[in-house]
């Protein structure tokens, strides 16, 4: 339209932020601790003076410097490296943003691209709702205006004492979630008979209005699937995550052959195109990404059209606060997930009422930064010509 406003990109950002773990995880017992999760935060500066933010996260070993090269320094890096690609563009670019990822993930460390690519979409988003004063889910369309939503916070409890686990669990109803995710396949002997043990201990104590899920991480073997499948379809599970490796499909199928309970698998995927197949391929009842991996806001639009034409729901991983915009916007989100990993970096939380939150009605892809907490670390800029 002649004459038209475009509000361009003006700059771009990055801080480095990490955040220490109450509880560092362990996987399988072994040695290597995380103890700390590392965020790229990304903010867009706009030609309006509007800012769009975002975050991709990593997790970090042992407290090591952030000024040692780390995974978290290279995606920064990655994110400048859109600068001369972005800058100067209109922040409603998001499908040009798009090819230049697609093609350069022909470059050597294509997760690091994708990283990338998916925290400057983020922020393009926030941007462009907030050129226009939309909150994301509006500009989605708008499906739902409420979200059901479970937490992720049992993780933390993984190693505890079973009633510990059990405690947390009551403490998590009593706050008001009525679906809560128990981790899985993190003990290093006889994994599957102590995770259903402390899954039926949970399941007692909380009783059977509440939803469990039980992700066990890729961590069980399929012997132990036909050894304990009858004891998993008892315990009444709304889904059991991630039971194989992605790239093991026939494995998945004769897992899923196995169980009457639902399967939830698919977030550590990079690749929308194997989504794609996933989603078609019999096995998965409900389809989980990760938004930091699948391309920001623009590609769970995408996933959300494929599941929404074959009949699968789809669940984002992380990012409580946009993935409730997600799934609100399109009818095939289901459910988003909370973890309280992040909070120190935000400001407010989201308000969980009975298993369910209504994003948030701000202008934006519902993130909001505590900007006296982020002061505390550096932040590269890269700008150029207008």
């Amino acid at each position: 339209m002649k004459g038209l406003h475009v509000s361009k990109i003006a700059a771009i950002s990055t801080q480095l932020v990490p955040i220490p773990l109450e509880s560092p995880l362990t996987p399988l017992g072994g040695n290597l601790k995380f103890r700390t999760v590392y965020n790229v935060v990304v903010h867009v500066d706009t030609t309006d003076g509007i800012r769009g933010s975002s975050y991709v996260w990593l997790p970090g070993t042992d407290n090591a410097p952030i000024e040692l090269p780390h995974e978290a320094a290279i995606v920064a890096e990655a994110v400048h490296g859109f600068a001369d690609a972005v800058v100067g563009e209109s922040v409603f670019n998001y499908e040009r943003l798009w090819a230049i990822k697609t093609a350069r993930r022909v470059l050597p460390g294509n997760g690091i691209v994708s990283f990338a690519h998916s925290a400057l979409d983020m922020a393009l988003w926030d941007a462009a709702c907030k050129t226009l004063g939309l909150p994301l889910f509006r500009l989605l369309g708008a499906h739902k205006e409420e979200v059901d939503v479970y937490s992720n916070d049992l993780l933390d409890y993984w190693n505890s004492p079973t009633e510990d686990l059990v405690g947390k669990a009551k403490e998590l109803v009593s706050e008001g979630f009525t679906s809560l995710k128990l981790p899985g396949g993190l003990h290093p002997m006889e994994s599957a008979d102590w995770d259903i043990r402390r899954l039926e201990a949970v399941r007692t104590e909380v009783g059977s209005s509440v939803e469990l899920m039980l992700d066990v991480g890729n961590r069980w073997s399929f012997d132990q699937f036909a050894r304990f499948a009858s004891r998993i379809d008892e315990v009444g599970l709304r889904w059991i995550e991630d039971p194989v490796p992605l790239n093991e499909p026939e494995l998945l199928l004769r897992v899923r052959r196995l169980l009457r309970t639902p399967i939830a698998t698919g977030e550590n995927s990079f690749d929308i195109n194997e989504l794609h197949s996933l989603a078609h391929s019999g096995a998965v009842d409900v389809l989980i990404f990760e938004p930091m991996r699948i391309g920001g806001v623009t590609g769970s639009q995408k996933l959300a059209a494929i599941c929404e034409g074959i009949g699968v729901p789809i669940a984002p991983h992380t990012y409580p606060e946009l993935a409730s915009h997600l799934v609100a916007g399109k009818p095939s989100g289901l459910v988003c997930e909370w973890l309280a990993w992040w909070q120190p970096m935000l400001a407010g939380t989201m308000a969980i009422t009975k298993g369910r939150t209504i994003p948030s009605s701000a202008p934006g892809i519902g993130l909001t930064f505590d900007e006296s907490f982020l002061s505390q670390f550096p932040t590269r800029i890269s700008s150029g010509p207008q």
